[in-house]
Protein backbone atom coordinates (compact mmCIF):
# COMPACT_ATOMS: atom_id res chain seq x y z
CA UNK A 1 0.00 0.00 0.00
CA UNK A 2 1.85 3.36 -1.13
CA UNK A 3 1.96 6.12 0.85
CA UNK A 4 -1.12 8.32 -1.15
CA UNK A 5 -3.56 5.36 -0.43
CA UNK A 6 -2.60 5.39 3.34
CA UNK A 7 -3.22 9.06 3.42
CA UNK A 8 -6.67 9.28 1.45
CA UNK A 9 -7.66 5.70 3.19
CA UNK A 10 -8.34 3.98 -0.37
CA UNK A 11 -7.36 0.41 -1.12
CA UNK A 12 -4.27 0.36 -3.22
CA UNK A 13 -6.22 -1.67 -5.78
CA UNK A 14 -8.80 1.09 -6.41
CA UNK A 15 -6.04 3.67 -6.90
CA UNK A 16 -4.13 1.84 -9.24
CA UNK A 17 -7.62 1.87 -10.98
CA UNK A 18 -8.09 5.63 -11.01
CA UNK A 19 -4.76 6.21 -12.30
CA UNK A 20 -6.08 4.39 -15.50
CA UNK A 21 -8.62 7.62 -15.75
CA UNK A 22 -6.19 9.20 -18.18
CA UNK A 23 -6.91 6.61 -21.10
CA UNK A 24 -10.78 8.41 -20.83
CA UNK A 25 -11.97 4.93 -19.68
CA UNK A 26 -14.41 5.29 -16.46
CA UNK A 27 -12.43 4.93 -13.92
CA UNK A 28 -12.93 2.46 -11.07
CA UNK A 29 -14.55 -1.54 -11.17
CA UNK A 30 -17.89 -2.13 -11.93
CA UNK A 31 -19.66 -2.97 -8.49
CA UNK A 32 -23.17 -4.75 -9.90
CA UNK A 33 -25.38 -5.19 -12.87
CA UNK A 34 -28.61 -3.68 -12.02
CA UNK A 35 -31.79 -3.59 -14.08
CA UNK A 36 -32.61 -0.12 -13.44
CA UNK A 37 -33.19 1.86 -16.50
CA UNK A 38 -31.26 -1.19 -18.68
CA UNK A 39 -28.09 0.43 -18.01
CA UNK A 40 -24.85 -0.39 -16.11
CA UNK A 41 -23.93 1.62 -13.20
CA UNK A 42 -20.30 2.32 -12.02
CA UNK A 43 -18.50 4.05 -9.15
CA UNK A 44 -16.81 7.04 -10.00
CA UNK A 45 -14.09 7.59 -7.46
CA UNK A 46 -12.77 11.07 -8.22
CA UNK A 47 -16.12 12.59 -8.07
CA UNK A 48 -17.96 10.16 -5.01
CA UNK A 49 -20.70 9.32 -7.52
CA UNK A 50 -22.21 6.42 -9.40
CA UNK A 51 -22.65 6.58 -13.57
CA UNK A 52 -24.21 4.53 -15.74
CA UNK A 53 -23.58 4.00 -19.60
CA UNK A 54 -26.63 6.58 -19.52
CA UNK A 55 -24.39 9.16 -18.65
CA UNK A 56 -26.12 10.19 -15.49
CA UNK A 57 -24.56 10.75 -12.07
CA UNK A 58 -26.15 9.33 -8.92
CA UNK A 59 -24.51 10.21 -5.49
CA UNK A 60 -23.48 7.05 -3.40
CA UNK A 61 -25.54 5.69 -0.58
CA UNK A 62 -23.53 5.04 2.24
CA UNK A 63 -25.89 6.46 5.26
CA UNK A 64 -23.02 8.53 7.43
CA UNK A 65 -20.28 8.76 4.66
CA UNK A 66 -19.21 11.39 2.84
CA UNK A 67 -18.72 10.94 -1.14
CA UNK A 68 -14.98 10.29 -0.19
CA UNK A 69 -15.47 7.66 1.89
CA UNK A 70 -18.12 5.58 -0.30
CA UNK A 71 -15.41 3.67 -2.02
CA UNK A 72 -13.72 2.69 1.22
CA UNK A 73 -17.31 1.51 2.78
CA UNK A 74 -18.00 0.10 -0.78
CA UNK A 75 -14.87 -2.12 -0.66
CA UNK A 76 -15.14 -3.29 2.78
CA UNK A 77 -19.38 -4.35 2.15
CA UNK A 78 -18.22 -6.46 -0.96
CA UNK A 79 -16.53 -9.67 -0.12
CA UNK A 80 -17.01 -10.39 -3.25
CA UNK A 81 -16.94 -8.32 -6.77
CA UNK A 82 -19.82 -7.82 -9.07
CA UNK A 83 -19.58 -9.78 -11.95
CA UNK A 84 -19.04 -7.47 -15.20
CA UNK A 85 -21.99 -6.89 -17.30
CA UNK A 86 -21.43 -8.46 -21.18
CA UNK A 87 -21.55 -5.42 -24.12
CA UNK A 88 -22.97 -6.63 -27.33
CA UNK A 89 -21.06 -5.53 -30.10
CA UNK A 90 -21.49 -1.82 -30.37
CA UNK A 91 -20.57 -1.21 -26.69
CA UNK A 92 -23.53 -1.40 -24.97
CA UNK A 93 -24.20 -3.41 -21.73
CA UNK A 94 -26.10 -6.91 -22.81
CA UNK A 95 -29.97 -6.99 -21.29
CA UNK A 96 -30.59 -9.98 -18.98
CA UNK A 97 -32.32 -13.23 -19.47
CA UNK A 98 -35.06 -11.92 -17.71
CA UNK A 99 -35.82 -8.89 -19.67
CA UNK A 100 -35.35 -11.75 -23.39
CA UNK A 101 -37.47 -14.13 -21.87
CA UNK A 102 -40.49 -11.19 -21.59
CA UNK A 103 -39.56 -9.68 -24.86
CA UNK A 104 -39.70 -12.90 -26.57
CA UNK A 105 -42.89 -14.02 -24.86
CA UNK A 106 -44.75 -10.83 -26.31
CA UNK A 107 -42.98 -11.60 -29.64
CA UNK A 108 -44.57 -14.29 -29.75
CA UNK A 109 -48.14 -13.24 -28.70
CA UNK A 110 -47.88 -10.73 -31.47
CA UNK A 111 -46.87 -13.93 -34.52
CA UNK A 112 -49.92 -14.07 -36.65
CA UNK A 113 -51.67 -17.67 -36.86
CA UNK A 114 -51.89 -19.86 -39.59
CA UNK A 115 -55.05 -19.60 -41.34
CA UNK A 116 -57.43 -22.49 -40.96
CA UNK A 117 -58.09 -24.98 -43.51
CA UNK A 118 -61.90 -26.06 -44.79
CA UNK A 119 -61.26 -28.80 -43.28
CA UNK A 120 -60.44 -28.03 -39.74
CA UNK A 121 -63.18 -25.78 -39.89
CA UNK A 122 -65.64 -28.26 -40.73
CA UNK A 123 -64.81 -30.71 -37.90
CA UNK A 124 -65.00 -27.84 -35.20
CA UNK A 125 -68.26 -27.23 -36.79
CA UNK A 126 -69.67 -30.38 -36.56
CA UNK A 127 -67.71 -30.86 -33.22
CA UNK A 128 -69.89 -28.39 -31.96
CA UNK A 129 -73.09 -29.19 -33.47
CA UNK A 130 -72.88 -33.06 -31.79
CA UNK A 131 -72.04 -31.25 -28.50
CA UNK A 132 -75.58 -29.34 -28.85
CA UNK A 133 -77.70 -32.02 -30.72
CA UNK A 134 -76.02 -34.38 -27.46
CA UNK A 135 -77.08 -31.95 -24.86
CA UNK A 136 -80.90 -31.07 -26.25
CA UNK A 137 -81.11 -35.14 -26.52
CA UNK A 138 -80.53 -35.26 -22.97
CA UNK A 139 -82.96 -31.94 -21.76
CA UNK A 140 -85.94 -34.16 -23.99
CA UNK A 141 -85.17 -37.67 -22.55
CA UNK A 142 -84.77 -36.37 -18.91
CA UNK A 143 -88.21 -33.74 -19.52
CA UNK A 144 -90.01 -37.42 -21.42
CA UNK A 145 -89.04 -39.63 -18.19
CA UNK A 146 -90.27 -36.53 -15.82
CA UNK A 147 -93.29 -36.45 -17.65
CA UNK A 148 -94.05 -40.47 -17.90
CA UNK A 149 -93.01 -40.42 -14.00
CA UNK A 150 -95.39 -37.53 -13.70
CA UNK A 151 -98.53 -38.70 -15.59
CA UNK A 152 -97.79 -41.97 -13.30
CA UNK A 153 -97.87 -40.54 -10.27
CA UNK A 154 -101.40 -38.72 -11.07
CA UNK A 155 -102.69 -41.54 -12.23
CA UNK A 156 -102.28 -43.54 -9.17
CA UNK A 157 -103.81 -40.42 -7.15
CA UNK A 158 -106.61 -40.52 -9.25
CA UNK A 159 -107.52 -44.02 -8.38
CA UNK A 160 -107.53 -42.92 -4.70
CA UNK A 161 -108.94 -39.27 -4.88
CA UNK A 162 -110.68 -39.74 -8.62
CA UNK A 163 -110.34 -36.55 -9.48
CA UNK A 164 -111.98 -35.87 -13.13
CA UNK A 165 -112.81 -39.15 -13.57
CA UNK A 166 -116.13 -40.82 -15.28
CA UNK A 167 -119.60 -41.05 -13.62
CA UNK A 168 -120.62 -43.68 -15.66
CA UNK A 169 -122.42 -46.49 -14.08
CA UNK A 170 -120.40 -50.21 -14.44
CA UNK A 171 -122.01 -53.01 -13.33
CA UNK A 172 -119.35 -55.14 -11.10
CA UNK A 173 -120.00 -58.54 -9.46
CA UNK A 174 -118.85 -59.99 -6.55
CA UNK A 175 -119.08 -63.89 -5.78
CA UNK A 176 -118.80 -65.38 -1.94
CA UNK A 177 -115.74 -65.42 -0.36
CA UNK A 178 -113.55 -63.00 -2.99
CA UNK A 179 -110.87 -61.40 -1.24
CA UNK A 180 -109.25 -57.81 -1.25
CA UNK A 181 -106.88 -58.65 -4.09
CA UNK A 182 -109.47 -60.21 -6.14
CA UNK A 183 -111.78 -57.26 -5.96
CA UNK A 184 -109.03 -54.29 -6.74
CA UNK A 185 -108.12 -57.18 -9.58
CA UNK A 186 -112.00 -56.79 -10.98
CA UNK A 187 -111.71 -53.13 -10.51
CA UNK A 188 -108.62 -53.33 -12.80
CA UNK A 189 -110.41 -54.90 -15.20
CA UNK A 190 -113.80 -53.45 -15.34
CA UNK A 191 -111.48 -49.96 -15.74
CA UNK A 192 -112.85 -48.63 -12.22
CA UNK A 193 -109.45 -48.42 -11.47
CA UNK A 194 -106.10 -47.98 -13.69
CA UNK A 195 -103.04 -49.09 -11.43
CA UNK A 196 -103.84 -52.38 -9.57
CA UNK A 197 -100.66 -52.98 -7.75
CA UNK A 198 -100.54 -49.26 -6.56
CA UNK A 199 -104.01 -49.92 -5.12
CA UNK A 200 -103.20 -53.12 -3.60
CA UNK A 201 -100.55 -51.13 -1.50
CA UNK A 202 -102.93 -48.36 -0.80
CA UNK A 203 -105.64 -50.47 0.98
CA UNK A 204 -102.51 -52.61 2.75
CA UNK A 205 -101.49 -49.65 4.25
CA UNK A 206 -103.80 -46.75 4.14
CA UNK A 207 -107.95 -48.26 3.84
CA UNK A 208 -106.67 -51.57 5.22
CA UNK A 209 -110.06 -52.94 3.58
CA UNK A 210 -110.59 -56.65 4.88
CA UNK A 211 -111.58 -59.81 2.54
CA UNK A 212 -115.67 -59.26 4.12
CA UNK A 213 -117.64 -58.19 0.86
CA UNK A 214 -121.19 -58.72 0.15
CA UNK A 215 -121.83 -60.78 -2.61
CA UNK A 216 -124.32 -59.42 -5.56
CA UNK A 217 -124.13 -56.96 -8.54
CA UNK A 218 -122.65 -53.52 -7.91
CA UNK A 219 -123.34 -50.31 -10.21
CA UNK A 220 -119.84 -48.29 -9.81
CA UNK A 221 -118.38 -45.34 -11.70
CA UNK A 222 -114.89 -44.23 -11.71
CA UNK A 223 -115.62 -41.32 -9.59
CA UNK A 224 -116.02 -43.12 -6.47
CA UNK A 225 -112.59 -43.69 -5.82
CA UNK A 226 -111.33 -46.81 -4.41
CA UNK A 227 -112.02 -46.64 -1.00
CA UNK A 228 -115.40 -45.39 -1.71
CA UNK A 229 -116.02 -48.72 -4.10
CA UNK A 230 -114.15 -50.95 -1.43
CA UNK A 231 -116.63 -49.83 1.34
CA UNK A 232 -119.64 -50.19 -1.04
CA UNK A 233 -118.75 -53.67 -1.89
CA UNK A 234 -118.09 -54.10 1.75
CA UNK A 235 -121.71 -52.75 3.25
CA UNK A 236 -125.30 -52.87 2.61
CA UNK A 237 -125.85 -49.53 2.13
CA UNK A 238 -124.02 -46.48 2.17
CA UNK A 239 -127.37 -44.24 3.23
CA UNK A 240 -129.04 -44.07 6.18
CA UNK A 241 -132.27 -43.06 4.86
CA UNK A 242 -134.62 -45.77 4.52
CA UNK A 243 -138.15 -46.99 2.76
CA UNK A 244 -140.48 -49.66 3.58
CA UNK A 245 -142.44 -50.92 1.26
CA UNK A 246 -144.82 -53.67 0.97
CA UNK A 247 -144.99 -56.55 -2.00
CA UNK A 248 -148.49 -58.04 -2.02
CA UNK A 249 -148.66 -62.31 -2.45
CA UNK A 250 -148.95 -62.72 -6.24
CA UNK A 251 -146.14 -60.20 -7.25
CA UNK A 252 -143.61 -61.39 -10.14
CA UNK A 253 -140.38 -61.08 -9.80
CA UNK A 254 -140.40 -58.21 -12.35
CA UNK A 255 -143.10 -56.30 -10.24
CA UNK A 256 -140.76 -56.51 -7.69
CA UNK A 257 -137.93 -55.29 -9.19
CA UNK A 258 -140.01 -52.41 -11.04
CA UNK A 259 -141.12 -50.89 -7.00
CA UNK A 260 -137.58 -51.57 -5.88
CA UNK A 261 -136.13 -49.59 -8.53
CA UNK A 262 -138.91 -46.97 -8.40
CA UNK A 263 -138.05 -46.19 -4.62
CA UNK A 264 -134.86 -45.57 -5.18
CA UNK A 265 -133.98 -48.80 -2.96
CA UNK A 266 -131.83 -50.54 -6.12
CA UNK A 267 -131.87 -50.32 -10.02
CA UNK A 268 -133.55 -52.61 -12.16
CA UNK A 269 -130.75 -53.84 -13.67
CA UNK A 270 -128.60 -54.53 -10.56
CA UNK A 271 -131.52 -56.91 -9.40
CA UNK A 272 -131.80 -58.79 -12.21
CA UNK A 273 -127.86 -59.28 -12.53
CA UNK A 274 -127.62 -60.36 -9.50
CA UNK A 275 -130.33 -62.56 -9.59
CA UNK A 276 -129.02 -64.30 -12.88
CA UNK A 277 -125.72 -64.35 -11.76
CA UNK A 278 -125.14 -65.04 -7.77
CA UNK A 279 -125.60 -68.35 -6.12
CA UNK A 280 -127.19 -67.83 -3.47
CA UNK A 281 -127.32 -71.52 -2.63
CA UNK A 282 -124.20 -71.70 -0.19
CA UNK A 283 -126.08 -69.25 2.01
CA UNK A 284 -129.76 -70.68 1.38
CA UNK A 285 -129.72 -74.46 0.71
CA UNK A 286 -133.50 -74.83 -0.19
CA UNK A 287 -132.34 -73.29 -3.32
CA UNK A 288 -133.22 -74.79 -6.25
CA UNK A 289 -130.04 -75.46 -8.66
CA UNK A 290 -127.98 -73.15 -10.75
CA UNK A 291 -128.67 -75.58 -13.35
CA UNK A 292 -131.98 -74.91 -13.59
CA UNK A 293 -131.07 -71.51 -14.30
CA UNK A 294 -131.21 -71.78 -18.50
CA UNK A 295 -134.95 -73.31 -18.58
CA UNK A 296 -135.97 -70.53 -16.28
CA UNK A 297 -136.78 -66.75 -16.51
CA UNK A 298 -135.01 -66.02 -13.27
CA UNK A 299 -133.97 -68.36 -11.12
CA UNK A 300 -135.50 -67.31 -7.52
CA UNK A 301 -138.35 -66.60 -9.24
CA UNK A 302 -140.91 -67.79 -6.70
CA UNK A 303 -139.05 -67.29 -3.21
CA UNK A 304 -138.76 -63.36 -3.11
CA UNK A 305 -141.12 -63.32 -0.28
CA UNK A 306 -143.95 -60.94 -0.33
CA UNK A 307 -144.25 -58.83 2.63
CA UNK A 308 -143.26 -55.94 4.33
CA UNK A 309 -139.61 -54.52 4.34
CA UNK A 310 -137.61 -51.57 5.17
CA UNK A 311 -134.84 -50.57 2.67
CA UNK A 312 -131.91 -47.96 2.73
CA UNK A 313 -132.05 -46.31 -0.31
CA UNK A 314 -129.51 -46.90 -2.86
CA UNK A 315 -129.18 -50.57 -1.08
CA UNK A 316 -126.94 -53.19 -2.48
CA UNK A 317 -128.65 -55.77 -5.14
CA UNK A 318 -127.19 -58.61 -2.92
CA UNK A 319 -128.68 -57.24 0.67
CA UNK A 320 -131.92 -56.54 -0.90
CA UNK A 321 -132.47 -60.14 -2.31
CA UNK A 322 -131.14 -61.60 0.85
CA UNK A 323 -133.94 -60.05 2.92
CA UNK A 324 -136.78 -61.53 0.47
CA UNK A 325 -134.78 -65.08 1.20
CA UNK A 326 -134.39 -64.63 4.58
CA UNK A 327 -137.73 -64.30 5.18
CA UNK A 328 -138.91 -66.82 3.03
CA UNK A 329 -136.35 -69.51 5.08
CA UNK A 330 -138.26 -68.45 8.17
CA UNK A 331 -141.79 -68.13 6.62
CA UNK A 332 -141.26 -72.00 5.02
CA UNK A 333 -140.72 -73.63 8.62
CA UNK A 334 -140.47 -77.14 9.55
CA UNK A 335 -144.01 -78.05 9.51
CA UNK A 336 -143.86 -76.93 6.04
CA UNK A 337 -141.18 -79.21 5.40
CA UNK A 338 -142.24 -81.95 6.88
CA UNK A 339 -145.71 -81.47 4.48
CA UNK A 340 -143.84 -81.41 1.70
CA UNK A 341 -141.82 -84.59 2.49
CA UNK A 342 -145.43 -87.02 3.02
CA UNK A 343 -146.49 -85.80 -0.50
CA UNK A 344 -143.12 -86.72 -2.15
CA UNK A 345 -142.99 -83.25 -2.97
CA UNK A 346 -139.83 -80.92 -3.33
CA UNK A 347 -139.65 -77.27 -2.08
CA UNK A 348 -138.88 -76.28 -5.63
CA UNK A 349 -142.41 -78.17 -6.64
CA UNK A 350 -144.40 -77.01 -3.95
CA UNK A 351 -143.51 -73.51 -4.67
CA UNK A 352 -144.45 -73.68 -8.33
CA UNK A 353 -147.97 -75.23 -7.58
CA UNK A 354 -148.38 -72.68 -4.97
CA UNK A 355 -147.68 -69.87 -7.80
CA UNK A 356 -150.05 -71.28 -9.92
CA UNK A 357 -152.97 -71.18 -7.09
CA UNK A 358 -152.19 -67.81 -6.15
CA UNK A 359 -152.79 -66.66 -9.68
CA UNK A 360 -155.59 -69.06 -10.23
CA UNK A 361 -157.48 -69.03 -6.89
CA UNK A 362 -159.31 -66.16 -4.70
CA UNK A 363 -159.00 -66.68 -1.16
CA UNK A 364 -157.50 -69.86 0.84
CA UNK A 365 -160.50 -72.45 -0.38
CA UNK A 366 -160.32 -71.34 -3.51
CA UNK A 367 -156.72 -72.02 -3.64
CA UNK A 368 -157.53 -75.91 -1.87
CA UNK A 369 -159.83 -76.51 -4.80
CA UNK A 370 -157.86 -75.80 -7.96
CA UNK A 371 -154.82 -77.46 -5.89
CA UNK A 372 -156.94 -80.80 -6.14
CA UNK A 373 -157.43 -80.19 -10.07
CA UNK A 374 -154.27 -79.84 -10.48
CA UNK A 375 -153.05 -82.51 -8.68
CA UNK A 376 -155.98 -84.76 -10.14
CA UNK A 377 -154.43 -84.08 -13.70
CA UNK A 378 -150.80 -84.44 -12.30
CA UNK A 379 -151.61 -88.23 -11.37
CA UNK A 380 -153.56 -89.11 -13.99
CA UNK A 381 -151.93 -87.84 -17.24
CA UNK A 382 -152.23 -91.14 -18.94
CA UNK A 383 -155.71 -90.55 -19.28
CA UNK A 384 -155.52 -87.60 -21.37
CA UNK A 385 -155.07 -84.76 -18.42
CA UNK A 386 -151.23 -84.52 -18.79
CA UNK A 387 -151.39 -80.77 -19.32
CA UNK A 388 -152.74 -78.71 -16.72
CA UNK A 389 -154.13 -75.77 -19.12
CA UNK A 390 -153.51 -73.01 -16.22
CA UNK A 391 -153.65 -69.44 -18.29
CA UNK A 392 -151.20 -67.76 -15.59
CA UNK A 393 -148.62 -70.51 -17.23
CA UNK A 394 -148.44 -69.12 -20.00
CA UNK A 395 -148.95 -65.57 -19.60
CA UNK A 396 -145.93 -65.66 -17.04
CA UNK A 397 -143.88 -64.83 -19.68
CA UNK A 398 -145.92 -63.06 -22.70
CA UNK A 399 -146.66 -60.12 -20.46
CA UNK A 400 -142.79 -59.62 -19.84
CA UNK A 401 -142.48 -56.54 -21.62
CA UNK A 402 -140.30 -57.04 -24.92
CA UNK A 403 -137.65 -54.02 -23.76
CA UNK A 404 -137.05 -56.40 -21.13
CA UNK A 405 -137.71 -59.52 -22.79
CA UNK A 406 -137.07 -60.16 -26.31
CA UNK A 407 -139.85 -61.51 -28.53
CA UNK A 408 -136.81 -64.54 -29.73
CA UNK A 409 -136.29 -65.38 -26.12
CA UNK A 410 -140.16 -65.34 -25.27
CA UNK A 411 -140.68 -68.14 -28.09
CA UNK A 412 -138.23 -70.10 -26.12
CA UNK A 413 -139.11 -69.37 -22.53
CA UNK A 414 -142.97 -69.95 -23.10
CA UNK A 415 -142.84 -73.29 -24.51
CA UNK A 416 -141.33 -74.81 -20.51
CA UNK A 417 -143.85 -72.44 -18.72
CA UNK A 418 -147.27 -72.54 -20.76
CA UNK A 419 -148.99 -75.72 -19.51
CA UNK A 420 -151.03 -75.91 -22.30
CA UNK A 421 -147.84 -76.52 -24.17
CA UNK A 422 -145.84 -78.12 -21.24
CA UNK A 423 -147.10 -81.27 -20.01
CA UNK A 424 -146.91 -81.07 -16.16
CA UNK A 425 -145.75 -78.45 -14.57
CA UNK A 426 -143.72 -75.79 -15.75
CA UNK A 427 -140.52 -75.55 -15.25
CA UNK A 428 -140.49 -73.13 -12.40
CA UNK A 429 -142.73 -70.89 -10.34
CA UNK A 430 -144.75 -67.86 -11.91
CA UNK A 431 -144.72 -65.76 -9.40
CA UNK A 432 -144.36 -65.15 -5.60
CA UNK A 433 -146.73 -66.98 -3.64
CA UNK A 434 -147.96 -66.70 -0.13
CA UNK A 435 -147.83 -68.47 2.96
CA UNK A 436 -151.84 -69.46 2.73
CA UNK A 437 -151.33 -70.55 -1.35
CA UNK A 438 -147.72 -72.68 0.19
CA UNK A 439 -150.07 -74.65 2.86
CA UNK A 440 -153.47 -74.85 0.29
CA UNK A 441 -150.44 -76.74 -2.24
CA UNK A 442 -149.73 -79.09 0.55
CA UNK A 443 -153.48 -79.44 1.93
CA UNK A 444 -155.89 -79.63 -1.41
CA UNK A 445 -159.55 -80.92 -0.95
CA UNK A 446 -160.13 -84.58 -1.95
CA UNK A 447 -162.34 -84.38 -4.98
CA UNK A 448 -162.48 -85.57 -8.47
CA UNK A 449 -162.19 -82.56 -10.36
CA UNK A 450 -160.28 -81.96 -13.17
CA UNK A 451 -161.95 -78.81 -14.40
CA UNK A 452 -162.36 -75.40 -13.16
CA UNK A 453 -162.98 -71.52 -14.13
CA UNK A 454 -164.01 -68.62 -12.74
CA UNK A 455 -166.51 -65.61 -13.94
CA UNK A 456 -165.68 -62.23 -13.87
CA UNK A 457 -167.00 -62.00 -9.89
CA UNK A 458 -164.38 -64.31 -9.12
CA UNK A 459 -166.91 -66.75 -8.89
CA UNK A 460 -165.38 -70.71 -9.44
CA UNK A 461 -166.75 -73.13 -11.72
CA UNK A 462 -165.73 -76.60 -10.95
CA UNK A 463 -166.38 -80.05 -13.00
CA UNK A 464 -165.17 -83.85 -13.15
CA UNK A 465 -165.99 -84.18 -17.32
CA UNK A 466 -165.10 -81.87 -19.99
CA UNK A 467 -169.23 -81.71 -20.55
CA UNK A 468 -169.86 -80.34 -17.22
CA UNK A 469 -166.79 -77.97 -18.00
CA UNK A 470 -168.33 -76.62 -21.34
CA UNK A 471 -171.46 -76.25 -19.36
CA UNK A 472 -170.00 -74.21 -16.98
CA UNK A 473 -167.94 -72.39 -19.44
CA UNK A 474 -171.67 -71.49 -20.56
CA UNK A 475 -173.01 -69.95 -17.60
CA UNK A 476 -169.39 -67.98 -17.18
CA UNK A 477 -170.31 -66.20 -20.54
CA UNK A 478 -173.69 -65.24 -19.99
CA UNK A 479 -172.62 -63.67 -16.12
CA UNK A 480 -169.80 -61.86 -17.84
CA UNK A 481 -172.10 -60.54 -20.43
CA UNK A 482 -175.09 -59.46 -18.28
CA UNK A 483 -173.22 -56.25 -17.07
CA UNK A 484 -172.65 -55.52 -20.43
Amino acid sequence: MNEDSQRRGVPGSLRSSQANGASGEPVGRPLRASMDNDAFRYYDGETGTFRGTDGGARPARVPGASPADAPVRQAQTSAKPARPAQSDASGAPAKTQSANNTKSAQNKKRTPKKAESEDAKRDRRKSRYKRVLSTVIVLLLVILASSAISSVIISCVDDVLAIGRSKDKITVSVTEGMTTEQVIGMLCDKGLIKNEKFCLLFNRFIIKQDDDYVSGVYELSPSQGLEVMLNTLSVSSVSTKTVRLTFPEGYTAEQIIAKLDANGVCSAATLRQTIREIDFSSEYSFLPPTTYGSQRYLLLEGYLFPDTYDFYLGESAGSVIRKFLTNFRKQYDEEISAAATARGMTMDQVVTVASILEKEGYGEEQMRQVASVIYNRLGDSASGYAYLGCDSTGAYITDIAPEILSEERKSVLVLGYDSYQHAGLPVGPICSPGLSAIKAALDPVDSDWYYFCHDKNRQIYLAETEAQHNKNLSNVLRVNSAGD
